[in-house]
């Protein structure tokens, strides 16, 4: 039997993001009127190597102006509303994108209430999926549930099969030199600058886009690591650990590209560590109120690789605006 759902059209605000599997035909939900309710029927194409979801029936009703009569409800429209389904994603509605993690802060994006529930925290939550429409395709997002009060929201993530409470945190701890080893700092940070420096996040590779680069074609995949699939996420990660100056001299490279759905793509490659470095001692060497100086020994050779001998680095961290960040940085190897 063929679903129906009702489109909702939400102009919420927000920053990080969701999935992005193409929807549909290019199909363009435009109203025909401002007193009736135009019905659609959006379909799948015949061969799609992308999820696709089953045929849906979108409903779009436009208010009439005020000095004409009031819009006409059909029988179906009725039938649709005592359903249930658009009333969560009207509730879906009163939280802006940030809290949503959807990729873009003033995007409108098309949320669409489903027959799907389940029980979630000891409470009954209604699922409702989300879209982005570009040029007349509809792009599946991700899918929230939803508490029947409203005040509760979760995300569903398909991979793992599991529902994450919003708002979610970061996964990255803010940079602390009063409360953290210098371990524990350099652990992330050279994970994160690595990224850039040393191997570039995985990627789909049945998911691409392509861009060009330098007067050539590249192929992108789309980042397959939900930690920063989107480029809000990364950034956010990065602005954990590093000044804005270094941010932006990583970002600018060709490293990373955002597709139009929101997701974060990568061109893949690795340089591959220094085969001379064994390993690094650090020590936080001055701490004051907003500055801080890491030494780092790092040990290279030995074996087959000859004398042993070690290199010194120092990296400077200040704290600006209640956040810590490196001012310098490099890999040792």
């Amino acid at each position: 039997m063929r679903k129906r759902i009702c489109i909702v059209l939400a102009a919420c605000l927000m920053l990080t993001g969701c999935g992005g599997k193409e929807e549909s035909s290019d199909t363009v939900l435009t109203p025909q009127s401002t007193s009736s309710a135009v019905e659609e029927t959006v379909q799948p194409p015949a061969e799609e190597t992308q999820e696709i979801i089953p045929a849906v029936t979108v409903e779009v009703t436009t208010a009439a102006p005020a000095e004409t009569a009031e819009p006409v409800v059909d029988t179906e429209t009725a039938e649709t509303a005592e359903t249930g389904f658009d009333k969560y994603a009207e509730l879906i509605m009163q939280y802006d994108n940030t809290f949503l993690g959807l990729p873009q802060k003033d995007k409108v994006y098309i949320f669409a209430g489903t027959d799907e529930s389940t029980e979630l925290d000891g409470m009954t939550c209604h699922g409702v999926s989300c879209y982005d429409e570009h040029e007349g395709t509809l792009y599946y997002m991700c899918d929230f549930y939803i508490s029947e009060d409203g005040a509760s929201v979760y995300r569903y993530y398909a991979n793992d099969e599991r529902y994450s409470l919003l708002p979610e945190t970061s996964v990255f701890v803010p940079m602390d030199p009063g409360t953290q080893t210098p371990e524990e700092i350099f652990a992330t940070a050279f994970e994160l600058y690595g990224y850039f420096d040393l191997a570039a996040l995985n990627g789909w590779y049945d998911k691409t886009l392509e861009a060009e680069v330098n007067g050539s074609t590249w192929t992108y995949c789309m980042v397959s690591d939900e930690r920063y699939d989107t480029k809000a996420e990364l950034l956010e990660a990065l602005r954990c650990y590093f000044s804005d100056d270094i941010i932006n001299s990583l970002m600018d490279t060709d490293q990373y590209r955002e597709g139009t759905d929101g997701k974060l793509y990568s061109a893949g490659g690795a340089r591959g560590a220094d085969i001379f470095y064994n390993s690094s001692e650090y020590e936080l060497t001055v701490l004051t109120a907003d500055s801080a100086l890491y030494t780092v020994t790092s040990t290279y050779g030995g074996g087959e690789y000859g004398d042993t001998y070690t290199e010194v680095y120092e990296y400077n961290a200040v704290k600006r605006d209640g956040r810590w960040f490196f001012i310098d940085f490099e890999l040792p190897y």
